[in-house]
């Protein structure tokens, strides 16, 4: 079966062409990558990262939206700053500490935020998030 499964994905293979890439691609594409997956890391590190508050919260959900306008960057940038947004987001609307999430804002546990929060793509852009039942 497996085989038969290679067989199949060999038959499917498409010669492959080179192509000229202009000479200071390389450059500009790895130092523009770098340098945009070294902003996003920073920003979540200094100001999502172990112990959190707001004001930080907030200022990593401005930095992480500048990069939005950001022209060339890759597709693992791009997904980089959109998980560091979602978890970003999703911190801020949790007002309380609890388990890793820690809020020096917000340093004790709140019962009634014993629940799950489902994020969404969507959810994270407008701000709305759907609340599962207790898991206290």
């Amino acid at each position: 079966m497996a085989a038969k499964a290679i067989q199949s994905l060999n038959s499917q293979r498409r010669e492959c062409h080179e192509i000229e890439v202009p000479s200071d691609f390389d450059t500009f594409a790895v130092g523009k990558e770098n340098s945009t997956i070294e902003q996003i890391r920073a920003t979540m590190w200094d100001r999502v990262g172990v112990v959190r508050e707001e004001s930080g919260l907030k200022l990593a959900l401005e930095e992480l939206a500048s990069l939005r306008s950001t022209v060339g960057i890759s597709l693992d940038a791009r997904n980089l700053r959109t998980v560091g947004e979602a978890v970003a987001t999703a911190a801020l609307n949790r007002t309380e500490s609890r388990g890793a999430h820690f809020r020096s804002d917000y340093p004790d546990s709140d019962p009634l935020q014993a629940h799950r929060n489902i994020w969404s793509i969507a959810a994270v852009s407008t701000k709305t998030v759907r609340t599962k039942e207790s898991v206290a």
